[in-house]
C-alpha cells in the first residue's frame, strides 16, 4: 500500500498524552510553575523594595509603587498577547515551546541586568521589559493544561498551580530576603533559576510539530481583534470573567489593608499590628494550602467544578463578617482563616473550570491570558477602590459589606454558565 500524504491541515493542539505520562507532566507542570513564581515573588516582593531603598532612599515607597506599576501594567496587557502569538506559531518544535524557552531566557538575563541598575529609569525600563519576557513564558504555560491534559485531570494541575503559585511567592520572598545586602547576586541567582528552568521545561515538554498546520494570518489588526471575546456569542466566557473580576476585587481589598484594619479599625498599636499581621500571614497560608489540592482532586472525581467555586466564593464572601460584626483582632483572625480556606479551594478548581470554557481550542494561550486580566486587573483596582470606601462615611465596615456583596455577585455569575458542571 503506498504511504499516504501528508494533509496540507491538521490539529494545531498536541495529543493528550497517554495515562501513563500524565504524572511526569504533571511534575513539570509544578515544577514550572514554582520556578516563575519563585522568581517574580522574589524579585518583585522584596529584591525590587530593598534597590528602591538603595537608589531612593528618601523616596522608596513611590518609586517602588512607580516601577511595580509599569511592571504590572505591561505584564497584563502583554500576556493575551503573547497567548495569541503562542496559538499562531507554527515550528517543529511545536507551538508553545518556542515561546517557552524565549521567555524563560530572555527574562532571565534581564533579571540579571536589574542587578547592574543604578537609576530609577533603568530599573522601571529593565523590569517593564523583563515583565514582556514573563508573559510570553506564562501565557504558553498556562495554555499547556487545556493543550495536554484530559477534563477529568485538570483539577489536579489547577491544584497544583494554585500550590506553586502560594509556596512560590513565599519561598522566593524568603530567599530574597536573605540576599538584602547583596543585590546583584540575588538578581542573578532569580534571572538564572528562571532561565535554566525553563528551558529545561520548554525540553521536557516534547510538543508535537505544528509546521504543517494552518498558518493564521498575523498582524496587528488580527491580533487586535482576537483580543476581543464577544459576550454575546461566548456567554459562559463572558460570565467566568465577570465572577473571576468581582472575587478578587472584593478578596483583594481587605488583604490588602489588613494592617491598616489592625491599626486603625481594631485599634492596635503599630508593634502590636505588625505582630498580629506576621501571625495572620501564616494562618492564611496553612489554610489556603489546606484548601488547594484536596478541591481539586475532589472536582476531578466528581466531575463537577461550578459547585466547588461557588460553595468556595460564598465562605470567602462569609469570611468578611466576623470583623464586620466585632471589631477584634480574634475576628479578623477567624476572618483570615476561613478567606485562606476559601480562597484555597477556589483557585484549585478556578483554572480548571476557565479551561473547560475557552470558545477555541486553537486560541487557549490567548483566552487564557484574557481570563487574567481579570485577576490581575482586580488586583491592581483594588487598593484605589478600597481606600475610596475607607474615605467615605461608610469606613472600614463599609469595606466590609463591599466585599460581601461583590464575593457573592461572584458565586451567583457562577450559576448562568451551561457548558460546564
Amino acid at each position: 500500500m503506498s504511504e499516504q500524504p501528508v494533509p496540507s491541515t491538521v490539529p494545531v493542539s498536541p495529543a493528550v498524552p497517554a495515562p501513563g505520562r500524565h504524572g511526569r507532566l504533571a511534575v513539570d507542570f509544578f515544577a514550572a510553575q514554582l520556578v516563575v513564581n519563585v522568581t517574580v515573588g522574589g524579585v518583585s516582593q522584596a529584591m525590587l523594595p530593598n534597590q528602591m531603598a538603595s537608589i531612593a532612599p528618601a523616596d522608596k515607597v513611590a518609586a517602588f509603587g512607580l516601577v511595580s506599576g509599569i511592571g504590572s501594567l505591561v505584564g497584563m496587557l502583554v500576556q493575551p498577547l503573547a497567548g495569541a502569538l503562542s496559538d499562531r506559531t507554527r515550528s517543529r518544535f511545536g507551538r508553545r515551546a518556542p515561546w517557552l524557552a524565549v521567555g524563560a531566557v530572555g527574562a532571565g538575563a534581564l533579571i540579571v541586568g536589574l542587578g547592574l541598575c543604578s537609576s530609577l529609569l533603568l530599573v522601571a525600563l529593565c523590569w517593564a521589559v523583563a515583565q514582556v519576557f514573563i508573559a510570553a513564558f506564562s501565557a504558553p504555560l498556562l495554555a499547556v493544561m487545556p493543550d495536554r491534559t484530559p477534563p477529568g485531570k485538570r483539577g489536579l494541575f489547577s491544584g497544583l498551580a494554585g500550590i506553586a503559585v502560594f509556596a512560590g511567592g513565599v519561598v522566593g520572598v524568603g530567599f530574597a530576603a536573605r540576599l538584602a545586602d547583596r543585590i546583584p547576586f540575588g538578581y542573578s541567582a532569580f534571572g538564572l533559576l528562571l532561565a535554566l528552568g525553563g528551558l529545561v521545561f520548554a525540553w521536557r515538554l516534547r510538543e508535537h510539530p505544528a509546521t504543517h498546520a494552518d498558518r493564521p494570518a498575523v498582524s496587528l489588526r488580527t491580533l487586535a481583534r482576537a483580543m476581543w471575546v464577544s459576550p454575546r456569542r461566548h456567554p459562559d466566557f463572558a460570565w467566568a470573567f465577570g465572577a473571576r473580576f468581582a472575587l478578587f476585587l472584593g478578596y483583594s481589598a481587605i488583604l490588602g489593608y489588613q494592617l491598616f484594619i489592625m491599626q486603625d479599625y481594631i485599634g492596635l498599636s503599630r508593634d502590636a499590628a505588625n505582630d498580629a499581621l506576621s501571625i495572620n500571614t501564616i494562618i492564611l497560608a496553612v489554610t489556603t494550602l489546606a484548601g488547594l489540592l484536596p478541591a481539586g482532586m475532589l472536582s476531578d472525581r466528581l466531575g463537577r467544578r461550578k459547585p466547588i467555586i461557588m460553595v468556595s466564593s460564598l465562605v470567602i464572601a462569609a469570611s468578611a463578617v466576623p470583623p464586620l460584626l466585632s471589631p477584634t483582632l480574634p475576628a479578623l483572625t477567624v476572618s483570615i482563616a476561613l478567606a485562606g480556606l476559601g480562597a484555597g479551594c477556589y483557585l484549585s478548581v478556578d483554572q480548571a473550570l476557565m479551561t473547560l470554557l475557552l470558545p477555541r481550542a486553537e486560541d487557549n494561550g490567548k483566552d487564557l491570558g484574557v481570563l487574567n486580566i481579570a485577576n490581575a486587573g482586580a488586583q491592581a483596582l483594588a487598593p484605589m477602590v478600597a481606600s475610596l470606601v475607607i474615605g467615605s462615611a461608610a469606613g472600614y465596615r463599609g469595606l466590609f459589606v463591599m466585599a460581601i456583596v461583590l464575593v457573592t455577585v461572584a458565586a451567583a455569575a457562577i450559576v448562568p454558565i451551561k457548558s460546564a458542571r
